[in-house]
């Protein structure tokens, strides 16, 4: 027994000086070839003294960083440092992988006495009542001038992955490469932090459920990567969260990234092609799958079949992962290089190009948690160098599709203004149709009574003279009744002769007046009648306008060679500006306009007021006793 306890002894000795030389540097530079050992306790029952005892069970890492799989039993690990200063050497010993359950260090001396050990250490440990204030399991010792020592450590991942990333540093060293680990995040989470602000706006601006999911998927993302690094431990120092222990909360956030990945991805390249029967299937089916194996995760995690099938439970939930993941990568490189003519093949290459180091990350982590590839850089800390560089080409993606929307509302907006001028236009076009068409019908009526108070009081009054005369007339009736009867004839002809245009012309106008006045001369050739007209011969009249203005005139020179007994009438015509000025002068007895009373006698005064009112004009009538009339009439004439 004695000889059996010496070959032993010397066994471990000599295993140790093979081990002197690959000692851990100490400034935080990591690889677990040549420098670490390990040994599993499936039992979990083995103490420092057994493994101490029994070193020809811990044989070498295979890669440069341990990763032993979810569900795997405890493990022993141990390294050799040295000292070789000549002066005492304070070294910090940490595990950067913040989720194991139980860790517990100890410092061995190369004879085999116990110099130094921690207490046991996880992630329930509170922050609080560790001896560093820091999310991952960290353990100081100091080693004396020329000292060499073993470092054991026991860990247990419990029901995550056992990954061992052990580091050993100077306190200086330690707090430059915390805090650039530190800075590192800080920026990610800062840019992530920013792009939720940013697509919540860009929410809250459009209302469309693309920005939604994105501010979803951003935020969960920075839920992953907080939580993977461990920092809630500090934030939240307390091992359960609710209704999940604290541990859990990476696992939980990868599947709300995931599901707010899917959500994006509908929203943002399916939707143009979602009616497709077999694309629908597929994201049913990605998210049923994921929506399953979450809930089949956290409700038998930690029980009875979950203990007795630790290994099993956690390849086929991770293999129902990864199939739904791949599924919809699936979908998106369809529509991004096979759909060409698709909507969606724009948004679904920047997606896939976005996500494609994302699911490279999935595929190495699945391989990873299975213990089929060994851990490194790219699948730590490329997980947030992979999350930065897809929310950065995603966020300009959306950036992009904002500019395009707004520009698109704009558009939208300028041709529904336009819209809405055109039907304005078209609406007070056709009320301006109506009121033409209600004022033809006004004005049709007013020329029905215009026309009939015209006949009424020409042709009408003659005929009535001539009807009156002709029972028994005497040759001077007989005379008169042919003269009012050539009066009314042309009196109709008058009428007529106005209706029957809708436009005459000044220089029409005046033969018409000339005309006439040669009429009068000839019937009255005590009386001189004179023309006088300085208007343009193009501007027009209306049919209505040149009517009123000839029977103002024959109003005027009747009154004047019957009432006043004038031996010269004067008819001048103007145009001023806009303004027609018509003028009857004449050199009879006159009379004095201000003693006229309101009467049936003065029945031709007001016609020649009533008519000027019609064309929207004035009528003066200038006269003194002695001193003949003057009747001015002005009406506007039409652009």
């Amino acid at each position: 027994m004695t000889i059996r306890l010496l070959i032993l002894l010397v066994v471990s000795l000599t295993s140790g000086v093979a081990w002197s030389q690959s000692s851990l540097p100490a400034d935080g530079s990591f690889s677990a070839k040549g420098h670490l050992q390990y040994r599993s306790d499936s039992s979990g029952r083995l103490t420092l003294a057994q493994v101490w005892a029994d070193s020809s069970h811990f044989q070498s890492v295979p890669g440069d960083i341990p990763q032993f799989g979810m569900g795997q039993p405890p493990a022993w690990f141990r390294c050799y440092v040295a000292n070789r200063s000549d002066r005492a050497d304070l070294l910090i010993a940490q595990i950067d992988y913040a989720h194991l359950q139980s860790v517990r260090f100890f410092m061995v001396s190369e004879q085999g006495h116990l110099l130094r050990q921690s207490a046991p250490l996880g992630w329930a440990t509170p922050v609080a009542n560790r001896p560093w204030q820091h999310h991952n399991p960290l353990f100081a010792f100091t080693l004396a001038p020329r000292q060499a020592a073993w470092l054991f450590v026991r860990a247990d991942g419990g029901h995550t992955r056992l990954a061992f990333p052990l580091q050993v540093y100077h306190p200086a060293a330690f707090l430059r490469a915390d805090r650039f680990k530190r800075s590192f995040y800080d920026y990610i989470t800062g840019f992530l932090s920013f792009a939720t602000f940013f697509s919540l706006l860009l929410y809250g601006l459009l209302r469309d459920r693309v920005y939604l999911f994105y501010t979803l998927y951003v935020l969960s993302g920075f839920l992953y990567l907080t939580a993977t690094e461990g920092y809630w431990f500090v934030w939240i120092d307390s091992p359960t969260y609710g209704f999940m222990p604290a541990v859990d909360l990476a696992e939980l956030s990868l599947y709300l990234l995931t599901l707010a990945s899917f959500g994006f991805a509908r929203w943002y390249i399916f939707e143009p092609v979602f009616h497709l029967n077999w694309l629908r299937r597929v994201f049913w089916l990605s998210v049923g799958a994921l929506l399953v194996n979450s809930v089949l995760l956290f409700s038998l995690l930690g029980g009875p079949f979950y203990l007795a099938h630790k290994a099993a439970f956690h390849l086929l939930m991770s293999s129902m992962y990864l199939v739904s993941v791949l599924l919809m990568a699936g979908a998106g490189l369809w529509l991004g290089l096979l759909a060409a003519r698709s909507a969606a093949t724009g948004p679904a290459r920047l997606y896939m190009m976005a996500i494609s180091p994302a699911v490279v990350q999935v595929i190495l982590g699945y391989l990873r948690n299975n213990n089929l590839i060994d851990d490194h850089f790219f699948i730590r800390e490329g997980v947030a160098l992979t999350a930065l560089l897809e929310f950065a080409i995603l966020s300009v993606g959306l950036g992009f599709r904002y500019k395009f929307i707004a520009d698109e509302r704009q558009q939208l907006t300028v041709e529904a203004v336009k819209q809405k001028q055109q039907l304005l236009v078209s609406q007070l076009k056709a009320q301006q149709d109506e009121l033409r068409a209600t004022q033809a019908l006004l004005y049709a009526q007013q020329e029905k009574e215009r026309i009939s108070r015209d006949l009424h009081d020409h042709v009408g009054a003659q005929l009535s003279v001539i009807a009156a005369s002709a029972n028994t007339p005497t040759s001077e009736q007989a005379s008169r009744m042919g003269d009012y009867a050539r009066e009314a004839m042309q009196s109709l002809r008058d009428t007529v002769w106005a209706i029957d245009q809708p436009a005459i012309t000044l220089a029409g106008f005046r033969s018409k007046l000339q005309q006439y006045l040669n009429r009068q001369q000839q019937q009255h050739p005590a009386c001189t009648y004179t023309l006088t007209m300085t208007t343009p011969a193009n501007p027009e009249l209306t049919s209505a306008q040149a009517l009123n203005l000839f029977r103002q005139v024959q109003e005027a020179v009747h009154n004047a060679f019957k009432h006043a007994h004038a031996t010269a009438i004067t008819v001048v015509c103007t145009l001023l500006a806009s303004e027609l000025h018509l003028s009857v002068t004449d050199n009879g007895r006159g009379f004095n306009p201000g003693k006229l009373a309101d009467g049936s006698a003065h029945y031709g005064l007001r016609n020649l007021q009533r008519r000027a009112d019609e064309m929207g004009g004035t009528c003066c009538i200038e006269s003194e006793p002695g001193r003949g009339t003057t009747v001015l009439v002005t009406i506007p004439l039409a652009d």
